[in-house]
């Protein structure tokens, strides 16, 4: 399942305050919120919307490296048909690797998917919405021991099939990226070698690869 080539992908923080603690919990998030009750100006709302396969893979390959609590996640069908599908993914992240990755928050995100050619299918329009999770459910989340994730996993890449692993190697290699990096950005193209090499030279040529992507 990968994007579709006109989709569309956007982040908000609802009810959110100019806060010093607004701040320290969502400091990596800011300046990507598209709450439209707090953004006013109608270039910044169309600058904050991705659009198009490249745009939006790049956006959620610069986001914060994660790790969510797979046990907690839930995900709910909002509306099926013949040519679409609408559902939503909810639960608890961490980031791994920052400086905030005690903080532990809580995310809502609706997918719209629509079919392709050969049985494919691809998301057409992808809504996240990032939250402070309260004291009940940062005591909840991350209590049990995480379940397998497979590839897919923001996890330590020692855990992946061997050909993920050597990707993962080759990717770095070639981009001169760090191994989590290289990861990350892999796994956002759905362990896509081509794929992922294109949006990392697309966005390098943009200068929108962080330099922390190129620490080792």
């Amino acid at each position: 399942m990968v994007y579709h080539e006109e989709a569309c992908c956007s982040l908000s923080i609802p009810n959110l305050a100019m806060s010093m603690k607004s701040i320290l919990i969502f400091g990596n998030y800011l300046e990507d919120s598209r709450n439209i009750l707090k953004v006013k100006k109608t270039a910044t709302k169309q600058r904050l919307l991705r659009r198009n396969r490249m745009e939006v893979v790049g956006f959620l390959c610069n986001l914060p490296q994660t790790e969510h609590d797979l046990n907690c996640m839930t995900v709910d069908v909002i509306k099926q048909t013949e040519s679409m599908l609408c559902f939503s993914v909810q639960g608890y992240f961490k980031e791994v690797g920052q400086s905030f990755n005690s903080t532990i928050r809580a995310f809502y995100r609706t997918f719209v998917l629509v079919p392709g050619s050969s049985g494919s299918i691809y998301i057409i329009n992808d809504q996240m919405v990032i939250k402070s999770a309260s004291h009940k459910q940062v005591q909840k989340a991350f209590s049990k021991p995480a379940v397998s994730s497979g590839p897919d996993s923001a996890g330590s890449s020692d855990s992946l099939p061997c050909k993920y692993d050597e990707m993962i190697t080759t990717l770095s290699q070639n981009t001169g990226m760090n191994t989590v990096w290289a990861q990350k950005c892999l796994q956002e193209n759905d362990w896509n070698f081509k794929q992922a090499t294109e949006v990392f030279n697309y966005f390098k040529g943009k200068g929108a690869v962080p330099l922390e992507a190129f620490k080792m």
